[in-house]
């Protein structure tokens, strides 16, 4: 399976909405989809959790903390092409092996597949909370993002859905405690 155009299609629906193109003039039904609520994203994550290996991932939820403020005071167009900026620092951070979903708006999504070691997941998601809020000072911003993570494995019956709702319960918590901040889902949020 090939999964490296997951990024490109994130990146030509943003530069999309800043040229004022549709995305049907791109001609990639990929794309298209990927603006349905990442549908393409979670087709390829079903796929990943479906094989029947044994292997652990982590699933990672982030959302950018008050992006509305960046829209609000410089303008949309500029606020895209934060966005253009932080999906591609966000590429950068990640496995070519792992997939990166644009879910909607400023939220994200990331599928670390086959992870040697819930503690490096961990570390990957503090320099992701850093990684937002370094990039922003560059620009004058105050951006960063929170992320709610869950650790799943390939044969223990879970989807997309699943690790949604779980990463979005701890993306709440994670928003709770002040934002810049990841979670790790337990039980007990639902």
């Amino acid at each position: 399976m090939k999964y490296e155009n997951i990024s490109l299609m994130i990146a030509q629906e943003i530069v999309s909405k800043m040229m004022g193109k549709t995305m049907g003039d791109f001609g990639n039904e990929e794309v298209k989809c990927l603006s349905q609520k990442g549908a393409v994203f979670e087709k390829y994550v079903n796929e990943v959790l479906a094989d029947s290996s044994k292997r652990q991932h982590a699933f990672f939820l982030l959302d950018i903390d008050d992006f509305k403020n960046v829209n609000d005071s410089r303008g949309h167009a500029f606020g895209d092409t934060v966005l253009c900026e932080l999906t591609a620092n966000l590429e950068r951070s990640f496995r070519s092996s792992d997939l990166l979903g644009r879910i909607g708006g400023d939220e994200f999504a990331v599928l670390m597949c086959d992870i040697t070691s819930m503690e490096n997941a961990l570390v990957k998601a503090g320099q992701i909370c850093s990684l937002y809020t370094k990039g922003a000072a560059k620009e004058g911003l105050k951006i960063s993002c929170s992320i709610g993570m869950v650790f799943c494995e390939s044969d223990d019956g879970a989807a997309f859905d699943d690790l949604y709702q779980k990463a979005d319960s701890a993306l709440y918590k994670a928003k709770g405690k002040g934002k810049n901040v990841f979670v790790v889902f337990d039980e007990n949020m639902l």
